[in-house]
């Protein structure tokens, strides 16, 4: 974009947040990303789960996409360090933030202009069951484009988390295909548009506890194999079917009483020799143990901002990285003028090396320690538990 533009997308911002985004999370899968056009005006329409980070990971997608965003939002110079887009100011008097005609306007321009434009047409987030209710904002920015210009692409947004809030968990992105508009679409007709094709793209269940079992079983899906977490969560919320149901139940009865190690909610069992897991757990340990250490201070505050300053599940990654990313660059600073100072470089390197490996190491390293923390101590329970798995994988036709 050259000239006068509406908004310009941050290249600091568009950095920034991927590394964010690539520093917590261990993998970002995308679905669908043919679906993006190579340019032109692009409005997508994204289900919000996991509080501010939803916009850090969408960051995969389309690094220079533009967001609208809540003013507050970038109040201070650490929101304003971490956070850009279009600023609502929320009104006070009780009506609809998106039906702010001057932040509709921007949007419009924003789009006429050949940039990407993304919406939370659920205005704020829930890591709950089902998606919030969605906002007339979206649809009302496509309605006015619309009525302008045809040249428009639409595309919904899911975005399914392992574990939301959990360090080095892994995360997908589905994209749905683009949303026919037409020209004489009534406000109605565009809400129902977007609402039927985001539905497709997440994954909505009627209450908790049918979630949380999707969840155990989507992940259980996915271990040694390229199942994807996010089709077979969508698979669950079409149906569970019985048989899992089943054997949901039976396993319970199996383990009642018994306190198993987890990962990602599900107990791992191994499946060849445990001395094998034991054997990789010490030599994970080896590497993760000593990055642990060294990054001891990052680490720690940022566990116990998740704990103390969190008011729900879906801002826990969030305090997280907002305390945790500026004090690890402030700590690293630190330790490198530090051993540089006293010539010693070489520590340094290998503070760093050992730093490195528990990045990379974290996700493997808490599986293999369940895996051979139930086969040391829960061995009795593993046939059971392969059953359960083989049992599930059936059911789901895997």
């Amino acid at each position: 974009m050259k000239g006068d533009v509406a908004y310009r997308a941050s290249a600091w911002h568009g950095w920034f947040q991927g590394l964010i985004h690539a520093l917590y999370y261990s993998r970002v899968s995308v679905h669908g990303r043919g679906h993006l056009p190579s340019s032109g005006p692009l409005l997508m329409v994204m289900l919000h789960r996991n509080g501010a980070v939803d916009g850090f990971v969408y960051r995969a997608l389309w690094p220079e996409i533009c967001y609208t965003l809540k003013a507050n939002l970038r109040k201070s110079l650490l929101g304003r360090i971490f956070f850009d887009g279009l600023e609502i100011v929320r009104n006070h008097d009780g009506s609809d933030a998106d039906e702010n005609r001057a932040v509709i306007a921007r949007c419009v321009e924003v789009l006429q202009q050949g940039a990407g434009l993304g919406i939370f047409p659920e205005g704020t987030s829930k890591l709950g069951p089902a998606h919030l209710p969605f906002r007339s904002g979206a649809a009302r920015i496509a309605q006015q484009y619309r009525s302008e210009r045809d040249d428009l692409r639409v595309l919904p947004c899911g975005i399914h988390y392992e574990r939301a809030w959990a360090f080095r968990s892994r995360v997908e992105i589905v994209i749905g295909a683009p949303i026919a508009l037409e020209a004489g679409d009534s406000l109605g007709t565009i809400r129902r548009k977007f609402t039927a094709a985001l539905e497709e793209a997440g994954a909505n269940f009627p209450d908790a506890a049918t979630q949380q079992l999707a969840e155990r079983l989507a992940y259980a899906a996915t271990l040694g194999t390229t199942h994807s977490y996010a089709k077979v969560l969508q698979q669950c919320a079409a149906g569970i079917p019985g048989e899992i149901r089943q054997a949901e139940e039976t396993w319970e009865k199996r383990c009642a009483g018994r306190r198993l190690w987890r990962h990602q909610g599900v107990p791992l069992f191994p499946l060849r020799p445990v001395a094998l897991y034991a054997l990789a757990a010490l030599v994970l340990s080896a590497v993760v143990l000593p990055g642990v250490v060294v990054q001891c201070v990052p680490l720690g505050v940022a566990a116990m901002a998740g704990k103390m300053l969190a008011d729900d599940t879906n801002v826990i990654a969030l305090w997280r990285i907002l305390t945790g990313v500026p004090l690890a660059l402030l700590w690293n600073v630190a330790l490198a003028a530090v051993l540089l100072w006293a010539g010693a470089w070489w520590w340094l390197l290998a503070a760093w090396a050992f730093s490195a490996g528990m990045w990379f190491s974290w996700y493997r390293w808490k599986k293999t320690i369940v895996v051979t923390m139930n086969g040391i101590w829960h061995r009795d329970l593993r046939a059971a538990a392969l059953g359960w798995h083989a049992a599930v994988m059936k059911a789901l036709g895997l």
